[in-house]
């Protein structure tokens, strides 16, 4: 079964929605959003890593996106993801823990909520440790 989750990309009146079909938790998701937002803290630079990203071509489907692009939050999602881009990138990671309502706020719990002011590679890596903590318990 897919873990599936959505992408919500802010800065200013800009609302952009990415949907991920399959892998969407922290370690690996929030992992590859944390790593795109080290290498490009800006938005449009942070948006075309990740859009140029595919899953890997197999005997029975070619390479296709890993994200794509969406009009709204999915029904059947299990991980939320917010990154809004004003002054500094202020990073969210939120799980739902109740799949009655997506709109509702008690459905879902919030595993990471950061702002970096100045954004660098250092910064963001520090201020989402909590991915590459979830990325060493996947493979340990």
């Amino acid at each position: 079964m897919s873990t599936r989750t959505n992408i919500l990309i802010t800065s200013g009146d800009t609302k952009i929605w990415l949907y991920r079909h399959c892998d969407g938790y922290p370690s690996e998701t929030g992992y590859n959003l944390a790593s795109c937002l080290a290498e490009c803290g800006k938005m449009k630079g942070f948006l075309t890593l990740l859009l140029d990203q595919k899953y890997e071509p197999t005997m029975y489907r070619p390479a296709t996106p890993i994200y794509e692009f969406t009009t709204q939050m999915h029904g059947d999602i299990e991980y939320l993801y917010k990154i809004n881009f004003d002054q500094g990138v202020a990073f969210m990671c939120l799980e739902r823990m109740d799949f009655k309502d997506v709109e509702q706020e008690d459905s879902w719990k919030t595993l990471v909520n950061k702002k970096v002011d100045l954004v660098s590679r250092n910064t963001i890596s520090e201020a989402l440790n909590f991915f590459n903590q979830q990325k060493l318990k996947a493979y340990a």
